[in-house]
């Protein structure tokens, strides 16, 4: 099994990147907690995104994460061990 991680899964370089990898790989793990609500509002929120990707992606599986947890990012690695194949790190905050 190939596996891709995408951090910041639910923004939009994430969003795009996810639906164009979900074609390569088996298995395709969005991390993104939707701190852009926190940051920026409700109006900011990356959840409407997380929630189409969750719906029309059948091979995409959310982890509603922040990625400076690193016990939590840790228990993912540890999960799928040498499945990961790719790694796309699209998490950031603009302002």
């Amino acid at each position: 099994m190939s596996i891709a991680i995408i951090t910041g899964s639910g923004g939009l370089i994430g969003e795009e990147s996810v639906i164009f990898f979900s074609k390569k790989f088996d298995k395709i793990i969005g991390i993104d907690n939707d701190s852009r609500k926190y940051f920026f509002g409700k109006s900011a929120s990356v959840i409407t995104n997380i929630n189409f990707l969750k719906k029309n992606i059948k091979n995409y599986y959310h982890e509603y994460i922040d990625i400076r947890d690193m016990g939590k990012v840790e228990k993912i690695f540890k999960k799928y061990k040498k499945n990961i194949k790719f790694i796309l790190h699209c998490a950031a905050q603009p302002s």
